[in-house]
């Protein structure tokens, strides 16, 4: 191994070693919360459980995790979920011996511990956990700086007792011992704090951690004070009490019969409890997840996060250990030591493994000030640092809902605290998403149109009346909060055709029903029908489910796209214009074309006739453009060939329209397919008859040139409305 080598895992290593200290404080924690009362002589029993289940957890998810740099451990918030087992078993009221009923508790934790680390695995390999995506930055950044503040609480208890801070400002004035501890672990974490701030070196932590235990020993050597004083006084961690050491845990049988004695309805009591654990560690797995890419800068896969955790938790259920996950605390500490490596957590893990098995006398010896200083340091970073960040980059009302966050995680508690962010994030996204526009568009029908291709007189006539019809695009969710937005777009009284298209709407609550007879309400006292258009098959199942019409009135035509429902708009509008039918001959259809004069009678003799009957094809995509078509009568399609896809319908025209020009102007092939819907019957001027008339008749053919032009410019400015009615 190299120097470099070597120069690069130090900073892991030592890392490791101060951050195995912290699961070893809380699970001292969680043990004392699961085994009291009438088990509390059975602590030892179920603290060598948790604590190889701690060790356990950190090796595997090191090993497992995806990111190197996250460190993993118990769940701060599942002690409080365990504490249940005592009484699901029916041991909380005593009667049993108490080894033996701790070594039946410790088998509670390892069950449920295991049937959640399978429902944690499940969850990443059913790629779910990647919902903490959904977690609005606020409810991260207030859970974040939630987990700061439990960082400082804990600290200043730690260096001083549990009850310094909840027994009130006055007890420091009281009590001088109280303030000093309080006073030694605020300043060796501000000195933390600021030389991290400052360096950022990895040593800092690891050395600073030393030279106060150090510093402390000395002090007491010279004060002539003895360990057994100095733990007595509560400088030191513990006391842990006589012969309490560590030890693994005793696997041999316990007491079987106690199972006799238990309660048939405990195993499902157990199962619950998993579920809850499950739900509840579950959900802080996933925000402290989606903490640690706040806090490291740096995206994670939580599919595979969750997958690490829930390997994690099933190796530390074999050992009655507690459930498990990357944690935010500990890989936030890593990082800020410099460490990204899966040294760190290996280390982490043979540090409560040692602990585990050489007892007490190493760990009795550590001052508390310098574990809170740890601890402090870190919660004044998270929760100062990350408050005044985000006071400049979020909004009054985003850095109030962060601010909540904290306040419920520290007046209420992390698993309170989480359930409130939840809570805000589903309020967030209904309040936000209640602002989105549900009316993506909201036009009359002379700016939205049809895909068909109209005569010169029928266009006149939709720019002329196209208000008679009016369109509403649809998008996104309909539920109760956006529905209001719907009917205030609904048109006042006047155009004939509402078209309300529901082609980019994902999907409606029930509440779409009252919205859809509320519409159709609306409609009829506004004297206007409505053709409703886009339905994907989800949503017209709902539509059937609520006995909802395709239109209003009821029973009308079919329209199952935007564009049908244009169609059939436009097609009642012109016929209630009353335009005369298109000419019969060819002079008439061409005086539309070029202008009324003897033109229209020269030009006649250039074209052929073309008869096709339903379904036949005028000209085919690919074949030489040697031709332009005039519809004379019926309809025609236009069609792009893409096989082996059916083909896609681009346009519609009919009587009045020329087809194929630019092929003619241009050459090369066709572009798309034209089929007769109807029969139909076309005329044809060939290019080698263009060339003739050009030749012969050179003013003829200008003044018919001229006239293409036009009808090129009016099909360029059709195309560019299209196009923008598709983009919008």
């Amino acid at each position: 191994m190299g120097r470099q080598d070597l120069r690069a895992m130090l900073p892991a290593a030592a890392a490791g070693a101060v951050l195995g200290l912290i699961p070893v404080v809380n699970t001292l924690a969680g043990a004392e919360l699961i085994f009291r009362g009438p088990l509390a002589p059975g602590l030892l029993v179920g603290l060598s459980a948790l604590l190889a289940g701690t060790a356990a957890s950190l090796l595997l998810i090191a090993l497992r995790t995806e990111d190197p740099g996250l460190v993993g451990g118990p769940l701060s918030s599942a002690p409080v979920i365990y504490a249940l087992i005592p009484a699901a078993l029916g041991l909380s009221s005593g009667g049993a011996d108490p080894i033996a009923a701790a070594h039946l508790v410790v088998l509670g934790v390892g069950l449920v511990t295991l049937v959640a680390g399978a429902l944690f695995w499940l969850l990443g390999a059913a790629r779910l956990a990647v919902l903490l995506r959904f977690l609005p930055y606020p409810v991260v950044s207030g859970y974040s700086a939630g987990i700061g503040w439990l960082f400082l609480a804990g600290g200043l208890a730690l260096g001083g007792d549990r009850e310094l801070l909840g027994a009130g400002w006055q007890r420091l004035a009281d009590d001088p011992i109280a303030a000093a501890h309080f006073g030694a672990s605020l300043a060796l974490g501000l000195a933390f704090f600021v030389a991290i701030r400052r360096w950022r070196n990895w040593a800092i932590m690891p050395c600073g951690l030393v030279l106060a235990a150090a510093g402390f020993h000395l002090l007491r050597l010279a004060g002539g004070v003895s360990l057994a004083a100095a733990s007595h006084a509560g400088w030191l961690l513990g006391p842990f009490g006589a012969g309490h050491a560590w030890r693994p845990p005793d696997w041999g049988v316990p007491d079987w019969r106690l199972l006799a004695t238990l309660p048939p309805a405990a195993a499902g009591r157990l199962f619950l409890l998993s579920l809850t654990v499950v739900l509840t560690a579950g959900t802080h797995a996933l925000m402290s997840l989606a903490g640690i890419e706040l806090e490291l800068e740096r995206s994670l896969d939580p599919n595979r996060e969750m997958q690490a955790a829930g390997i994690g938790s099933a190796a530390a259920g074999l050992l009655g250990g507690l459930a498990a996950a990357p944690s935010l605390t500990l890989s936030t500490l890593a990082h800020r030591m410099g460490a990204r490596s899966r040294i760190t957590g290996a280390v982490a893990g043979a540090t409560v493994a040692a602990l585990l098995l050489l007892g007490t006398g190493f760990l009795a010896l550590i001052p508390r000030f310098a574990v809170a200083g740890v601890l402090v340091g870190n919660g004044i970073d998270g929760l100062i640092g990350r408050l005044w960040r985000d006071r400049t980059r979020l909004s009054g009302t985003e850095w109030a809902a962060e601010l909540a966050v904290l306040a419920a995680i520290a007046g209420l508690g992390l698993l309170d605290g989480v359930a409130l962010g939840l809570c805000m994030a589903l309020a967030i996204f209904v309040w936000n998403y209640r602002r989105i526009a549900v009316v993506g568009i909201a036009a009359s029908g002379v700016a939205h149109r049809s895909s068909v291709i109209r005569a010169a007189e029928e266009d006149a006539i939709l720019r002329r009346d196209g208000d008679a019809i009016r369109l509403l695009r649809l998008h996104g969710y309909l539920f109760f909060l956006n529905i209001a937005a719907v009917l205030n777009a609904l048109p006042p009284a006047g155009p004939r055709f509402l078209v309300l298209d529901f082609g980019a709407v994902s999907g409606m609550d029930s509440s779409g029903g009252l919205l859809l007879r509320r519409v159709g309400q609306i409609a009829a006292e506004r004297g206007y029908a409505v053709l409703i258009s886009g339905l994907s098959e989800a949503l017209q199942a709902q539509f059937d489910r609520l006995g909802l019409p395709r239109g209003f009135p009821p029973g009308g035509v079919d329209t199952p796209t935007e564009d049908a429902a244009l169609r059939h708009a436009e097609s009642a509008v012109l016929a209630a214009s009353a335009l005369p039918p298109p000419p019969a001959s060819l002079a008439g259809l061409l005086a539309g074309t070029v202008g009324s004069g003897p033109a229209p009678a020269r030009l006649a003799p250039y074209f052929d006739r073309c008869e096709l009957g339903r379904g036949e094809t005028l000209v085919r995509q690919g074949d030489p453009a040697d031709a332009l078509y005039l519809i004379a009568a019926g309809q025609v399609s236009v069609l792009r060939e893409n096989p082996p896809a059916r083909p896609t319908r681009v346009a519609t025209a009919g009587a009045g329209v020329v087809m194929g020009e630019i092929g003619v102007y241009a050459g090369g092939t066709r572009t798309a397919t034209v089929r007769a819907e109807t029969p139909v019957l076309a005329w044809r001027l060939s290019r080698t008859a263009l060339a003739t008339m050009e030749r012969t008749e050179p003013a003829l053919a200008g003044l018919f040139h001229r006239a293409m032009v036009r009808v090129l410019a009016d099909k360029l400015a059709a195309s560019t409305r299209m196009t923008a009615q598709r983009g919008a």
